[in-house]
């Protein structure tokens, strides 16, 4: 008998152990956070010189964490790493310049996928910058520029009246997201309101801020290597697919190119015809998808000193 419990409280063991192993299938809001690929720099902040020895070497750690909610693919990244005055000159065989995922120091593939419905945190890589310091005392920085091409998805359920001040209708016209759509520039705010046609039947007409979350360097998504090199013609982005319902709305930017600091708002209407309603309104969604370019920095501070 004791032999016969003990062989199943090992075997309920084995189980709890192996589903404890099983991947979660709970759903997240992983569209959530104003983040989207970090950079980030460490290393020695101290180098010092030895009398009658060879100059160092240092190594400097790079990782690249993908914070957002979109996957970051081969050929959407570009980075440029640089010692200010080239104080540390860079090792034979160490690459400054970073085309594409792949080419990050040991990382055998080539995509570093963001947040998605079963994880609410992204994956990261890592790239190593190996430098031989200058034989004399200064004080230098060594900087990283990351632009990296991305987007932002809203979709959320939203109210839409079919005709004016009609008795039990929408009670809300102003939806907001201060927690964003886990990406840098974000869809801050939709505010709807309604044009009017004969009979009391109205249009909806949807007011949709976008804001650059940080003000980090916004290029169109084709033009995303700008922000780290040229810096011309920056400060735009690409309206990707804007509809309500599976209807298209009409944002009066024909060749969906958005200029775009800090903050824009832009008025969309519906360019079908409303559905029909006996209740005078009906629930469907916003859906709005952006496409750019972004830039985002890191830099240490590093001071060459001889031995005392």
């Amino acid at each position: 008998m004791y032999k016969t419990v003990v062989r199943i409280l090992m075997v309920l063991s084995i189980m709890l152990f192996l589903v404890s192993c099983l991947p979660s299938t709970t759903e997240v809001d992983f569209r959530s956070g104003r983040d989207g690929v970090s950079v980030e720099i460490t290393g020695p902040e101290k180098i010092t010189l030895y009398s009658g020895s060879p100059l160092p070497v240092e190594v400097y750690d790079i990782k690249v964490e993908n914070k957002g909610a979109t996957d970051l693919n081969n050929d959407d990244i570009y980075m440029r790493i640089k010692s200010v005055g080239d104080f540390l000159k860079p090792k034979e065989g160490t690459p400054m310049i970073v085309n594409s995922v792949s080419e990050l120091s040991g990382q055998s593939m080539s995509v570093i996928e963001g947040k998605n419905i079963y994880s609410n945190k992204g994956d990261f890589a890592y790239h190593y910058a190996t430098f031989t310091a200058y034989p004399d005392e200064v004080s230098t920085t060594v900087d990283v520029d990351l632009c990296y091409r991305y987007k932002t998805v809203l979709s959320d359920s939203i109210c839409i009246n079919t005709i004016k001040h009609k008795e039990g209708g929408c009670v809300k016209d102003k939806y907001t997201y201060s927690s964003g759509q886990g990406a840098p520039v974000v869809v801050q705010k939709v505010e709807v309101g309604y044009i009017p046609q004969e009979d009391g039947v109205v249009i909806p007409k949807l007011m949709i801020t976008i804001d650059n979350n940080d003000g980090g360097i916004v290029t169109l998504p084709d033009k995303f290597k700008e922000g780290c090199t040229a810096q011309e013609d920056i400060n735009r982005l690409k309206i990707g697919d804007v509809k309500l319902g599976n209807q298209d709305l009409d944002c009066g930017i024909t060749d969906k190119t958005l200029l775009i600091d800090e903050e824009k708002t832009i008025t969309c209407t519906l360019s079908g015809i409303q559905p029909e309603s006996p209740e005078g309104y009906y629930d469907t969604t916003i859906y709005v998808e952006l496409e750019y370019g972004f830039h985002t920095s890191d830099s240490i501070n590093v001071d060459i000193v001889k031995e005392k």
